[in-house]
């Protein structure tokens, strides 16, 4: 499904560092663009490149943040449900059990270092992520990422597996269609910790059936969100047009419009696939 997100605060400075950097290259495309009147290979490059830059990694950059914040809360003991750390020892074992799966073609989605610390790896579990080693899993019942079942392998050491799923749009135009790929998170359990998988087990088995709902305002908050940006958008775009009917020439209006349009669509596909998982959420697996 994913690899996870591994060192959210530095992927974020990274997002950062290219919002800046994409910001720049707009404000100079724009400004040569005036100054010479007209537009060159260069300044296009630099307008498309910059637009790009400035639309996609404030969302990444706010992503990034946001698993930040969840990992740093959880390693507070925020919100935690069960933790466990696995011993050297055991993830030795582990990692040979892995080595099995993956050459039978079972590929698990957190990689198992290549050498097992001496501290061995902390496992943390929220009610809908868990945090092995440095890196963050979703484990929502819903989403372009999710988890649509749960169990415990009886291996040595005792492993709990979690089936994953990602949805994503492969190809375009008449080409395209949109697939979900299955795999397994596989993480191993500490010896002592039944209890605390005993918890684990039967949470996210009451969550994946519909019977136990986990921030049941995150997609209604989404929906709104969608249906907010498309109106804002739908303003924009009507002033761009607005302003070239009027004989208004120049980057602001045809920039209102372009960007209007763009964002207006992705305000009302937000909130339709919003609310498809909302229901989702509700019915279960």
């Amino acid at each position: 499904m994913s690899a996870g997100v591994t060192r959210p605060g530095r992927s974020a400075a990274i997002c950062a560092g290219g919002a800046a950097v994409g910001a720049a290259m707009l404000a100079w495309g724009v400004a040569t663009m005036a100054a010479v009147e007209g537009e060159t290979p260069r300044t296009a490059l630099a307008v498309g490149l910059g637009l790009f830059l400035v639309l996609t990694c404030p969302l990444l950059l706010l992503n990034f943040l946001w698993a930040a914040r969840i990992v740093a809360r959880l390693r507070r003991g925020d919100g935690v449900i069960a933790r466990w750390t696995v011993g050297a020892e055991v993830l030795d074992q582990f990692r040979d059990d892995e080595r099995r799966r993956v050459a039978a073609g079972d590929d698990n989605d957190w990689r198992t270092p290549r050498t097992s610390p001496a501290a061995g790896v902390e496992v943390i579990f929220a009610e809908d992520a868990v945090l092995v080693g440095d890196t963050l899993f979703g484990l929502a019942s819903t989403g372009i990422a999710h988890v649509r079942a749960v169990e415990t392998l009886a291996d040595s050491p005792l492993t709990l597996r979690f089936e994953t799923a990602m949805t994503a749009v492969e190809g375009a135009g008449r080409n395209g269609s949109i697939v979900t790929r299955f795999g397994s998170l596989r993480i191993p359990v500490a010896p002592g910790a039944n209890e605390a998988l005993r918890r684990v087990v039967g949470h996210y088995r009451l969550v994946l059936a519909g019977e136990r709902l986990v921030k049941p305002g995150f997609w209604k908050l989404r929906i709104r969100v969608g249906l907010g940006v498309a109106i804002a958008s739908a303003f924009a775009a009507a002033a761009g047009f607005g302003m070239n009917a009027l004989g208004i020439d120049g980057v602001v209006p045809l920039a209102l419009a372009v960007v209007g349009v763009i964002t207006g669509a992705g305000g009302l596909v937000l909130a339709a696939i919003a609310a498809r998982f909302a229901r989702r959420q509700r019915s279960g697996w």
